[in-house]
């Protein structure tokens, strides 16, 4: 029998219908979106030949886009891959475009509410992450410092990305008084122009 033949005569019951794996479908169109929880009815496929491989359903399948046939595919074992043939160009690349206008949800792309209030300053987690810039321009309490040091603050144990010395720096206050503060309490005001 021709394939042309066996596409005609495919029994679209219940029975040998097979729900579409949309991270098959992302992968084989080299998509990297979300795919989960797609609800859709135009893209359907149906056994035309299966049988178990361990614990899954392997074989021969038939895909359908708006009931009309796009491809056909194999698949031998459980460990093997879904090889997809296509009936042509201009269909391959109807049901990418459909599997891209469904797997790309808007609400998955992040928009920013420019509304949104961030205020002037942001932190600074570790002492070691400082630039030369950050000594001139942090805040601590409202109040207008300048970080002098970041060496062990004496007493401590020694440096370690989870010891408390790490996050120690020594601050001078404008009247050139200092002390060592937690490099968390401290404000650093966003890289801006006046405005």
């Amino acid at each position: 029998m021709k394939i042309k033949d066996l596409i005609q005569r495919v029994n679209k019951s219940k029975e040998f219908e097979e729900e579409v794996d949309f991270e098959e479908f992302c992968s084989i169109f080299h998509l990297d979106y979300n795919y989960e929880n797609i609800e859709q009815d135009r893209l359907m496929s149906y056994w035309i030949g299966n049988w178990y491989c361990t614990d899954q359903t392997v074989g021969y399948r038939v895909y359908y886009f708006d009931n009309e046939v796009v491809c056909l595919t194999v698949q031998n074992g459980r460990k093997c891959g879904e090889e997809f043939e296509w009936i042509s160009k201009e269909l391959y690349y109807k049901v990418k475009n459909y599997v891209q206008e469904v797997a790309v949800r808007k609400d998955i792309i992040p928009l920013q509410d420019l509304e949104a209030e961030i205020g002037g300053f942001y932190k600074i987690e570790f002492n070691g992450q400082l630039y030369s810039h950050h000594h001139k321009i942090p805040y601590l309490n409202g109040e207008k410092v300048s970080i002098v040091s970041v060496n062990r603050v004496p007493g401590f144990m020694e440096d370690s990305m989870f010891s408390s010395t790490c996050k120690m720096v020594r601050v001078e206050f404008e009247n050139k008084e200092t002390k060592w503060v937690n490099i968390r309490d401290l404000d650093f005001p966003f890289n801006l122009v006046e405005g």
